[in-house]
């Protein structure tokens, strides 16, 4: 959406630097943008695959969990 707005304006664009406007050159900000974008991408592929190990993490203790609680439930009623 950003990227549309830069390429629609003109000449400068202003760009949101902390609480202040700054003007800036339109080929700036699109790199800019670019950069944030691919640094962005990168951050989702590495929490994509963090959420997938703990999901895994997360199967093996339950399964475990569960086997442990079926051996507890056979011993009971078995002893």
């Amino acid at each position: 959406a950003a990227m549309t707005e830069v390429d629609k304006a003109s000449g400068s664009v202003y760009r949101a630097v902390g609480g202040v406007m700054v003007l800036r050159d339109k080929a700036a900000v699109k790199t800019d943008l670019a950069k944030e974008k691919e640094d962005l991408s990168g951050r989702i592929e590495f929490l994509d695959r963090q959420e997938k190990k703990m999901t895994e993490r997360f199967t093996a203790a339950r399964k475990k969990l569960e086997e442990l609680a079926k051996a507890q439930k056979a011993g009971a009623l078995g002893g």
